[in-house]
């Protein structure tokens, strides 16, 4: 996920604790959207990510005009508490 995000590219996460979850938020030099599916456990259902895989794709649809512009912010920003 921190490459996927080095790259610009918005991702889709969860897991077990907002712990686990927390850095994915903070490692994100283009502030691009990064979706939670959920904290609560490692093992969400498949409709649950369906769920936030359409959200997702709505968010960033309203956020890029339709796709047409990038999802990605510059310039890049320092990547928080390292």
């Amino acid at each position: 996920m921190h490459l996927i995000n080095a790259c610009g590219r918005p991702s889709i996460i969860w897991g077990d604790g907002q712990w686990r979850v927390a850095p994915a938020l903070r490692w994100n030099p283009f502030r691009v959207p990064i979706y939670v599916v959920t904290n609560a456990h490692w093992q969400p259902t498949p409709e649950t990510v369906c769920e936030a895989v359409v959200r997702a794709l709505k968010d960033m649809r309203e956020r890029t005009a339709d796709f047409s512009r990038p999802i990605y912010q510059l310039p890049a920003q320092p990547i928080a508490n390292i």
